[in-house]
């Protein structure tokens, strides 16, 4: 058994590939893009980019499979590399992992249209159909809805409340954070963080923004006891109005 790894061309589905792979070390990272190796009598030939001699070499191995041992490889090959449907449990657990990767790593959703990404789910889960990016936007707009939802339902089971307001005049975007405690432990949770707030920053605007997100948003008026801010003048005025 020959004591390396080889790994087809990323993103190719030639024949060819599946005879000749790149050889990859230890971390699975390709050793020399210019050689590949043929996995029935294991040379190394010169690569640069087209697959003429790859073609030439397939023709001359005295290594290469019978066709009764081919058609064997091949089904294998076309019954392991078939794809999961999308209703499958499968493919709704990888997606939702998927997602789980993109937001607790902070990471923008385009990233899983990047060639790079594409190749590597190609290679490590083959039967998965990596979704889009709008896809994947669309269910994490369905998940967040779907948790506030929820949440929102929790904190009516909350006697009382504490916010922290933050607001960064220079970029126009406020943040609000509420606090309470559960079984005596204290649960800290971002309510809102609005963006780009086009009004003027006084303090009448800033509590009515503020309202909003209280009595409309999270209906938890009658919970707030204490309101945390910095000591900007119109911070401080907004929240004793």
């Amino acid at each position: 058994m020959a004591g390396y790894t080889l790994v087809p061309l990323a993103g190719e589905r030639k024949d060819v590939w599946k005879t000749f792979g790149f050889k990859v070390d230890s971390s699975g990272v390709i050793t020399n893009n210019k050689k590949v190796t043929c996995r029935n009598c294991s040379l190394s030939i010169a690569y640069s980019g087209n697959t003429t001699n790859l073609k030439s070499h397939i023709q001359q191995c005295t290594k290469v499979p019978s066709k009764s041992e081919t058609s064997t490889i091949s089904s294998f090959f076309t019954s392991s590399k078939s794809k999961l449907s999308l209703n499958s449990k499968r493919h709704k657990e990888l997606t939702r992992d998927l997602l789980n990767f993109v937001v607790r790593d902070v990471r923008p959703f385009n990233v899983i249209e990047g060639k790079g990404f594409r190749a590597f789910m190609n290679l490590a889960i083959p039967e998965y159909v990596v979704p889009s990016n709008t896809t994947i936007t669309r269910l994490s707009d369905h998940i967040t809805s779907q948790k506030k939802i929820n949440f929102k339902s929790h904190l009516q089971k909350i006697p009382n409340i504490c916010l922290t307001i933050d607001f960064w005049t220079s970029r126009a975007v406020v943040g609000i954070t509420c606090h309470y405690i559960e079984n005596w432990k204290l649960k800290s949770r971002v309510l809102e963080t609005t963006v780009n707030i086009e009004e003027a920053h006084t303090s009448s605007n800033i509590m009515n923004n503020l309202n909003t997100i209280i009595k409309d948003y999270w209906e938890i008026d009658g919970k707030v006891c204490v309101i945390v801010c910095d000591n900007a003048p119109n911070m401080t005025k907004a929240v004793k109005i």
